[in-house]
């Protein structure tokens, strides 16, 4: 229960570190990946991503990285449910899975990584 408030905490550290970031205007990051091989990588357009969240425009964060941006949604939510049980001293959920759960979410990993990687290469992120 409690790492999902620590998750919460580095996601608000890194959004002001972000910010201040930008506003001091140092550069960002560049992508070795497609910089070496010239099709993006998994993440690219995280950086694109993140400035975009930063300027309340959630439409356009979407579509830099739709895998991405989803992600960050789940563990948002997860912080903030974390910290919700932490202040109220609720009890944690627990989720158990047997092994077809666990198989099948697994594939649906590699299947939503691909599927976010086809979409950047084809949308040329």
């Amino acid at each position: 229960m409690i790492l999902g408030a620590l998750f919460g905490g580095v996601l608000v550290a890194a959004g002001a570190l972000g910010a201040v970031w930008l506003h001091l205007g140092f550069p960002t990051p560049v992508c070795r990946f497609r910089e070496w091989t010239g099709i993006p990588c998994p993440t690219c357009g995280s950086t694109r991503l993140a400035e975009s969240l930063l300027k309340g425009d959630i439409v356009g964060a979407l579509a830099w990285n739709p895998l991405i941006f989803f992600g960050l949604a789940a563990v948002a939510l997860w912080a903030l449910s974390s910290t919700m049980r932490l202040v109220f001293g609720l009890p944690a959920w627990r989720v158990e899975l047997g092994p077809r759960e666990r198989l099948a979410l697994r594939i649906g990993a590699v299947i939503a990584l691909i599927l976010g990687w086809a979409y950047l290469v084809w949308r040329g992120v």
